[in-house]
């Protein structure tokens, strides 16, 4: 009975204990109460925290324990805990069990001496390297303290709940696996490639990317962010290689939230003994799968992170006696050999003799058998009955001891791959990274992110077969013939279900109708155009284009201003940008024609500077006229000069002239704006001042004396055109998006002022920044081009490829539409033009001249004829004057200057400009002092550099001077057998001298061995084949001896098209972009401007560039000004959906500046 008792008692026993037991792995807390009430109770210990002892300073003790332990969901299940110091801090631990802690500590000394070592050399102190290290403290031979990292997750935490998050299996890699190779382990070498290539192809690895990206406040943090993670991971991968250490799963590394900083922790397998196992042996040096490399920099493995493995490496290598130092007692150690006994080497002694020695130093029965050695094993203090197995043990960890010692002497002298030739740095770094991204060495480690080893038949990751249902049988290759999978048949309950069959369950329908509540609320009819709510901003020299994203052409008004200021006002004067005659006498041309002489000759008895440089414009135009056979009126201009002297202007009277000007006499408004500002009778006398605040790319410094006072008047300028012409108040101007267009060879400054003003001053709601050239592209429906956009001031040029615009191709050029206004009136001063009081100081004889250029020039040679012409001037307080004008080839020779840019002069045109301050935006990004010179521009400039030595001019190839040929001269026979050639050169030429320098004959040279591309040369006889070397310079940016942007400026626009189009590439670049050239702008409209520029390109190109077809010069769209070309495509991109992504808002434009701007235009 008792007996029957005793069972009953026991067997109760047994199931209360079964209970439990299956109740310990669902506990998450413990009450420290139940487990070491003393240990709660204590207070005011001197015993220090640990892991916070330092010499000098004040012992930090312990104050007291917290009451509830947090059980960590792992395989060894520790206990986390917090304590109080004695300063009020609350420091974190781990309680870790069943695992010794001693390697452990070894190598957190070991990473101390690596911080010290990386910390005094230079390279790695300026990246701030070094080992993220915690306290390791061991309590007893298998347990011990681990400080906890806190704002740390480790790699498969963070994979897991992203992948939850967006309902992605987290062993997808795994299962694709399995579903191509069912019996994968079992595959050979090859076929296990095949099959890990097919789970990273069908998957996109990016992860851990996405974190980062998601778990950054801005864009900034995550910048920095990034960096961190790439350089913490080299240094870890760099340490951890010299160390040997393997089984870095998931679970071993952990990531800093907020720095991204990457831990390891777990040393348990160091000195490859990874590589050492009968199942699954690590092959790798480090774990870099393509997870760790998707998160790194854009240069991803061949950015930061071979860098800073190079130069973690060699700071490693160059201390190699304090590392040999620390790791020869770190191998040498008692407890490192125990656990490298647990090898294959140890497996050699002889099991008997080892079982013999083990039994007579520990007799046991057989129900007892001890499963893992105790201290006494690993420190032989069994006595004498375990001699045998002592011997021959110490001889196992003697010979792996050595073994170990030399590996990590290898590798510290570059001899790990080959023990007779040392390798370099980077070398041996390029080699490691090699081995660890072999995709042979990661399958068969790694089932896309986790370890191979680490999915067993029991692990949770590896998918179950249900119940009954057989394994796959096995083939001879362990490979399914097809991937295709036979879907099941569709459950019957679901026909029957109304589940999304009506439009109004659908997350769409219900977002519209959020969307359209909002709408109502606002009280924004959800019908508008799109587009209604986006304003299309382009500023110029003398226009300013603005309108609505959905409007067919945009309000245009003068960019002008006028402010009334207290008196006296400086008179207003004109800075001449052209060349002028030295003598004041009209009509300087030759008088007597001599009949026998060839009428296409050109000769002139001056030695005017004027004079010779005009006679190269008509000497091009003669040589023209002669290819298309048309006949020169003899003696034209003294005919016209005869008929403009004589002519005497009719007077309209006020009531008889429709176009009569209302002109501002007496105005008591302090400001006036667009065309108010251009009918001011006389600014001087009202007290005035007209400013416009633009100067082609830039901000115009030659009137205004601050930067703020040009953003007032352009502040000034946008209010008053929105509200008089839009309609739009300042109150409503936060429910407005801007789409600001800006040059292509932009000034930081200048986007950030304008950007500053738009977003802070005015208030606008957000805004996105476009470049001309690509915005030309979208108004014009095409997506590569050359874009050519010729304005009042300047000229730009840029190559755009598929939505991008190729940097390296722009160039400024400093003339536009004004100096062909400019010398058309010089040129018609030669022939006695009859309004003789004409002065461009003022606004409305500008006009005159301007209207003049518009309506008469042209660049069709069939036009060059004696005409008879009218036009009317109207001044302020007097009746209009009606004049008659007859001309030759004025007409002609005013639009040709951008051919033939010699009569312009450049110095004088950028006399009075001062430099913008950009302090602000080299803080934010980085300013380069060359970050305006392009690969145009040098190719452009190449001529003007400082020249090879005499040797070597002298022993030049004879093949590279055979590109004189193409060296075009007034000869008749040449210019004949090149349609659309010009005369003296200039239509090759890529660079125009200044009056002080001699003008000798250019010539397009190659300067590259696999380009036949064009670059302007002074010296016909010779050509460079190779740039040479500047002597820097500190007086011109980018350190060359010359000013490229400046001297690049000046060339022929057929030129500086040629080699904006060389700089995008080879040959078969050259002939993609001359045959799309889409030339925009005012002087677009130029009658004849598109055959002018084909056969001037077609002349440069056709020799140069091989299989050359026709150029061909892109039309704008039917019924499109090409005025209005550029806003018509930037109001294109403000109605695009994709324009979503790149509105920056005042929010992001205060946090972030520049920054916010650049991560949104990825061309800043």
């Amino acid at each position: 009975m008792q007996e029957k008792l005793a069972a009953g008692i026991e067997s109760a026993e047994i199931q209360v204990f079964k209970k439990i037991e299956k109740q310990l792995p669902q506990l998450t807390t413990l009450d420290l109460q139940y487990v070491s009430p003393i240990l709660l109770q204590t207070r005011n210990l001197s015993l220090a925290v640990p892991g916070t002892y330092q010499s000098g300073r004040e012992i930090v003790t312990i104050l007291e324990f917290a009451q509830k332990l947090t059980v960590i969901a792992s395989k060894q299940r520790p206990r986390r805990f917090s304590l109080k110091g004695s300063d009020h801090r609350e420091y974190q631990y781990l309680l870790k069990g069943h695992e010794d802690l001693r390697q452990d500590e070894r190598v957190m000394q070991l990473f101390s001496l690596v911080n010290n070592l990386l910390s005094v050399d230079t390279n790695s102190y300026m990246r701030r390297l070094h080992i993220q290290r915690y306290p390791v403290i061991p309590l007893a031979p298998n347990a011990g303290l681990l400080g906890y990292v806190q704002g740390s997750d480790t790699l498969h935490v963070l994979v897991r709940d992203y992948r939850e998050s967006r309902k992605v299996l987290l062993n997808i890699e795994y299962r694709l696996m399995l579903q191509m190779a069912p019996d994968y382990e079992n595959l050979t070498l090859l076929q296990k490639v095949e099959v890990f290539e097919y789970a990273l192809e069908n998957t996109t690895g990016q992860d851990l990317y996405r974190v980062l990206w998601l778990k950054s406040q801005n864009s900034e943090h995550w910048l920095e962010r990034r960096v961190s993670y790439t350089r913490s991971l080299a240094v870890n991968s760099m340490v951890g290689h010299i160390l040997g250490l393997g089984d870095r799963h998931p679970s071993n590394i952990l990531v800093e939230r907020s720095t991204g900083k990457v831990i390891n922790i777990d040393f348990g397998d160091c000195f490859e003994i990874a590589t050492l196992r009968d199942k699954f042996p690590e092959t790798v040096p480090f774990r870099l799968t393509r997870m760790l490399t998707h998160a790194m920099e854009v240069g991803g493995i061949e950015g930061s992170f071979r860098n800073t493995c190079e130069i973690t490496m060699k700071v490693l290598r160059d201390n190699k006696e304090s590392l040999m130092a620390v790791l020869e007692a770190f191998v040498y150690d008692p407890l490192i050999s125990w656990r490298l006994m647990q090898t294959n080497e140890g497996k050699r002694i002889d099991d008997n003799t080892t079982e013999l020695a083990r039994a007579a130093a520990h007799p046991q029965g057989p129900g007892r058998r001890k499963l893992r050695a105790d201290e006494n094993d690993i420190f032989g203090e069994a006595g004498g009955a375990s001699a045998v197995g002592d011997h021959l043990g110490r001889e196992v960890r003697d010979h792996r001891a050595v073994s170990v010692y030399e590996r990590v002497q290898k590798k510290l002298t570059g001899r790990d791959f080959d023990p007779d030739v040392p390798l370099s740095v980077k070398v041996q770094v390029d080699k490691l990274i090699l081995q660890a991204t072999s995709l042979e060495n990661l399958c068969q480690l790694f089932s896309g992110w986790l370890n191979v080893k680490n999915i067993s038949d029991h692990h949770p990751y590896r998918p179950k077969m249900p119940r009954g249902i057989p394994n796959a049988k096995r083939d001879d290759t362990g490979i399914r013939y097809t991937t295709f999978h036979v879907p099941l048949a569709t459950n019957p309950k679901q026909l029957g279900s109304t589940y999304l069959k009506s439009e109004n369950q659908t997350v769409w329908h219900r977002n519209a109708q959020k969307k359209t509540k909002q709408s109502q609320e606002e009280g924004t009819s959800p019908e508008a155009r799109r587009g209604s709510q986006v304003l299309v901003i382009h500023p110029g020299s003398r226009f300013l284009r603005i309108g609505r994203a959905s409007d067919v052409n945009p309000v245009t008004v003068p960019n002008v201003v006028a402010r009334k200021t207290a008196p006296p006002v400086a008179a207003s004067t004109f800075v001449e940008g052209v060349s002028r005659p030295r003598k004041a006498k009209r009509n300087q041309r030759q008088s007597e024609v001599d009949e026998n002489a060839d009428e296409y000759m050109v000769s002139t008895s001056s030695d005017d500077p004027f004079e010779e440089k005009l006679s190269a414009i008509m000497s091009s135009l003669r040589d023209r006229m002669r290819f298309y056979k048309l006949r020169v009126t003899p003696n034209a201009s003294n005919i016209a000069t005869t008929f403009n002297e004589q002519f005497k202007p009719e007077y309209i009277q006020e009531h008889n002239d429709p176009y009569r000007v209302d002109w501002i006499t007496d105005n008591k408004e302090d400001i006036l704006v667009g065309e108010k500002a251009l009918r001011l009778a006389d600014p001087q006398n009202s007290n005035y001042v007209v400013r416009w605040p633009i100067y082609g790319s830039n901000f115009n410094t030659r009137d205004y004396s601050s930067i703020q006072m040009i953003l007032n008047d352009m502040e000034t300028i946008l209010r008053n055109t929105l509200k008089d012409k839009l309609g739009i108040e300042p109150k409503d101007y936060s429910k407005y998006s801007i789409v600001l267009v800006i040059p292509d060879l932009y000034d930081r400054t200048y986007v950030r002022d304008l950007v500053h003003l738009l977003l802070v001053s005015m208030g606008f709601k957000q805004l996105c920044a476009q470049q001309e050239s690509l915005a030309a592209t979208y108004g014009a429906g095409i997506s590569s081009a050359c874009v050519v956009d010729i304005g009042a001031k300047t000229t730009s040029i840029a190559c755009v490829d598929e939505g991008l615009v190729i940097s390296d191709t722009r160039m400024s050029l400093n003339f536009g539409g004004d100096d062909i206004t400019e010398l058309f009136y010089v040129l018609l001063n030669r022939i006695g033009f009859p309004y003789r009081e004409l002065n461009l100081a003022r606004s409305y004889d500008w006009n005159v001249i301007d209207t003049l250029k518009c309506n008469l020039c042209t660049l069709s040679e069939v036009d060059v004829a004696l005409n008879l012409y009218d036009f009317v001037v109207r001044k302020p307080g007097q009746p209009a004057e009606k004049y008659g004008l007859r001309t030759y080839d004025e007409v002609i020779l005013a639009p040709m200057a951008i051919f033939e840019p010699r009569v312009i002069e450049f110095d004088r045109k950028r006399v009075g400009f001062w430099d913008i301050p950009n302090a602000d935006v080299t803080e934010e990004i980085l300013e380069l002092s060359n970050d305006h010179i392009t690969s145009a521009m040098m190719i452009s400039t190449q001529h003007l550099m400082p020249g090879p030595s005499p040797s070597i001019e002298q022993n030049a190839d004879q093949k590279e001077c055979l590109q004189c040929a193409l060296y075009i001269e007034a000869d008749p026979q040449t210019q004949e057998a090149i349609p659309g050639g010009t005369g003296e050169g200039d239509n090759t030429a890529a660079a125009v001298p200044s009056e002080t320098s001699t003008e000798v004959p250019m010539e397009v040279v190659d300067i590259e061995d696999d380009s036949k591309s064009s670059v302007a040369q002074q010296t016909p006889s010779k050509s460079v084949t190779k740039p040479p070397t500047p002597e820097p310079d500190p007086a011109f940016p980018g350190g060359f001896g010359i000013d490229v942007c400046f001297e690049a400026s000046k060339l022929p626009l057929d030129v500086a098209i040629y080699n904006s189009a060389r700089a995008a590439g080879g040959d078969e670049k050259i002939r993609k972009y001359l045959q799309a050239v889409l030339v925009v702008g005012g002087t677009a409209n130029i009658s004849g401007m598109a055959h002018a520029l084909d056969s001037r390109l077609q002349a440069i190109s056709t020799p140069l560039v091989s299989n050359m077809e026709k150029v061909q010069i892109i039309p704008p769209p039917k019924d499109v000004d090409p005025q209005v070309l550029v806003w018509k495509g930037a109001a294109v991109l403000g109605k695009m959906d994709g324009a979503s992504e790149l509105w920056v808002t005042p929010q992001d434009w205060d946090v972030l500046g520049m920054r916010g701007l650049k991560e949104r235009c990825f061309y800043l």
